[in-house]
């Protein structure tokens, strides 16, 4: 088969076929692999499944790299500036970016990777699991999404600062713990960051939850309602009557 325009934007955006849903569930699957590589770095692993983690990890990097080429080609012959997709394309740069970073700091890749769960966005649209969903459901999906990439990113961040000098950031779990009882303004007080960039990226979660998830619970709870007048309206046999006298 020809590589060209048509098949690539055909097996990496088409979801009407089931060879191209196959393909796209793939890359589902290897963005939450790839990410849960970086959890599994935090913990005490053997060498000999070490180097078998690093081989999937350097497998799929590799895959993600020729995908980006792929979709930069497309937006190239395709898109303008103004088209969404310059936004997941961007996504997609900062997922495989810290590897290009790694050269002047091997650290940037523990630091910025977390943000690869980023590239999850794309997927989450009228057809998220390649099934078509309703407005009120399509929010709630982004909306959930939000918040667990706020807690995964954020939590990531933190235990990489933290980690190496405050006990209570012994492992992940305990700082996903710390992340969503602060992002839930719950704030126990038990595990709380002691180095000055700790605090400042709590203080940045904080922000970035009340920023990008309070408005989307607004528009969820919007969305509900509009639902419930719309089935309200649809069992109330005065307001044909209205209509029908208007």
């Amino acid at each position: 088969m020809q590589l060209n325009r048509e098949n690539i934007n055909f097996f990496l955006n088409d979801l009407d076929t089931p060879i191209t849903r196959v393909i796209n569930r793939i890359i589902i699957g290897l963005i939450i692999i790839w990410s849960g590589i970086l959890v599994a770095a935090t913990y005490q692993i053997p060498d000999n499944i070490n180097l078998i983690i690093d081989v999937i990890n350097i497998t799929i990097l590799l895959i993600f790299v020729v995908e980006y080429h792929f979709r930069f080609y497309l937006w190239i012959v395709n898109s303008t500036i103004k088209d969404e997709n310059t936004y997941y394309l961007i996504l997609d740069l900062i997922a495989i970016l810290p590897y290009s970073l790694a050269a002047i700091n091997p650290i940037l890749i523990y630091w910025l990777g977390w943000l690869r769960i980023l590239k999850l966005l794309r997927f989450i649209h009228k057809q998220f699991l390649f099934i078509r969903i309703p407005d009120e459901a399509l929010i709630f999906s982004r909306l959930v999404y939000t918040f667990f990439a706020i807690i995964f990113i954020f939590s990531g961040v933190i235990y990489q600062v933290e980690h190496p000098n405050n006990e209570l950031f012994s492992s992940f779990i305990d700082t996903v713990y710390f992340s969503i009882v602060t992002i839930t303004t719950v704030g126990f007080g038990d595990v709380t960051p002691n180095s000055e960039l700790g605090r400042f990226l709590t203080i940045l979660m904080i922000l970035f939850g009340s920023v990008l998830i309070l408005p989307q619970v607004g528009d969820s709870i919007k969305q509900l309602i509009q639902s419930a007048n719309k089935v309200s309206d649809s069992c109330d046999p005065n307001s044909d009557v209205q209509n029908q006298d208007s």
